[in-house]
């Protein structure tokens, strides 16, 4: 689990006079969760001990709770990491320089084959993604498992949102163990049938946008605030967008597009564009983020998009229910609206 913080840790001191931040809680240093958990501490208190070290500031994130924890593998060996991106915000970028990465399901669901990873075609995991890997390491060493914040991901776009820095250092060591590469996977359930080709008679198409509502200058004037909606709207969960006659033979088809947005704080209005190298003498604060977007309750089948399914997220014909919109672009999804009878937000 990779948990986005914007707290300050603790980074204790080795004796050459360096950090080293391996073992550590975001509550701070070993010495002080000993404190913690030996005393009885109001939430409102701080301890600071001199052995922890320095604070570290910025945003980063941990993983399962610790700051750049040591993960162990042997030579050859094939491990099943199953990750989620419980960060709020940023988007992850992952890779293992050095090592082999397969993806194997993304969001709960089996892909068709594996899929390899690496540094040039990096996993990505939007907030509340996950994805079931295999890593192996072939030979001894000290490896980073990284995000890269890649400026132009494909069909993300220039954009922002993307987490950079190391997530986690994995030692291999060890007797060599062989193991065979995972190759086959298992068959998707019953209820995830194939949505591409459905005929056209059981389609229902539906049009979704993200829309820069307003944009709002903080208290210390030094940064523009984008409140968004969908469609042109505010969310608001009294309000229903969309009925659906739950059917086992109909499909869903919805097409999220999503502008660029070019505002500043002193306009009363943005500009929205389709065009990435646009350019605006007034409006000079390019908005452009790669939403993620997700369905609770169904699983969707990635349909179409923009840009012929090159993406570093997603295939044509993947099953998710988390994703990346393309910047200055659409995907199209499908999804069957059966065995659920309610309100979805």
């Amino acid at each position: 689990v990779f948990n986005y913080t914007q707290s300050n840790i603790n980074c204790p001191l080795a004796p050459d006079g360096r950090s080293h931040c391996h073992d550590l809680d975001g509550a701070g240093s070993i010495l002080t969760l000993r404190k913690f958990s030996q005393d009885t501490m109001p939430l409102d208190e701080q301890v600071e001990e001199e052995a922890a070290g320095s604070p570290i500031s910025g945003v980063y994130f941990l993983v399962n709770g610790q700051y750049q924890p040591v993960l162990t593998l042997k030579p050859g060996e094939w491990q099943r990491w199953r990750t989620l991106n419980a960060g709020h915000q940023s988007t992850l970028s992952l890779a293992l320089d050095g090592c082999q990465i397969l993806v194997i399901a993304m969001d709960g669901v089996y892909l068709r084959t594996p899929r390899p990873k690496n540094t040039l075609r990096p996993l990505v995991l939007p907030p509340g993604s996950r994805a079931d890997i295999a890593v192996m390491c072939p030979g001894p060493g000290s490896f980073l498992f990284t995000s890269q914040e890649n400026p132009d991901l494909l069909n993300f776009g220039q954009m922002t949102g993307f987490n950079s820095g190391v997530l986690a250092l994995v030692e291999v060591s060890g007797d060599p163990v062989t193991m065979e590469m995972p190759t086959d996977l298992p068959a998707l359930p019953g209820y995830l049938r194939d949505l591409t080709g459905a005929p056209a008679s059981s389609v229902s198409t539906f049009p979704l946008r993200w829309d820069l509502l307003q944009v709002i200058n903080n208290t210390a004037g030094l940064t523009d605030v984008p409140i968004y909606g969908i469609s042109g709207k505010a969310f608001n969960m009294s309000h229903v967008d969309r009925c659906i006659v739950r059917s086992d033979t109909a499909v869903e088809e919805w097409t999220i597009t999503n502008p660029i947005w070019i505002c500043n704080a002193s306009q009363p209005n943005c500009l929205s564009t389709m065009d990435r190298n646009f350019t605006s003498p007034t409006y000079k604060a390019h908005v452009s983020l790669s939403h993620g977007f997700h369905l609770h309750t169904f699983k969707f089948q990635v349909f179409n998009d923009s840009n012929a399914g090159k993406s570093l997220d997603y295939e044509i014909g993947d099953w998710r229910d988390t994703m990346m919109s393309v910047t200055a672009g659409w995907v199209s999804i499908r999804w069957a609206p059966s065995l659920f009878t309610g309100t979805i937000p």
